[in-house]
């Protein structure tokens, strides 16, 4: 099993590699383990445990935390870590 750093690409990458990859992490800063992401409708929801997650807007005001004044009212943190293992 081999896992590595992954980065994804933005507008700004000149090139582009495709692999196949299982995700076995994903870790930000200011919410934490992250253990789904939903991504239906105009807001995402982060799951960081089975029935809890943040709601956060991803259209109109992105970034802007609809549920939770524990992690504040902005995800302020955009960087997320992602473990793979490539297939």
């Amino acid at each position: 099993m081999m896992s590595s750093p992954i980065r994804f690409a933005t507008d700004l990458d000149k090139e582009f590699t495709e692999v196949e990859a299982q995700i076995l992490s994903v870790h930000n800063a200011q919410i934490g383990r992250i253990i789904k992401i939903d991504t239906q409708g105009l807001t995402y929801k982060f799951y960081y445990s089975d029935n809890d997650y943040l709601q956060i807007e991803a259209e109109e005001t992105p970034g802007s935390i609809e549920n939770s004044d524990s992690f504040g009212q902005y995800l302020t943190d955009v960087e997320f870590q992602v473990e793979i293992d490539l297939i």
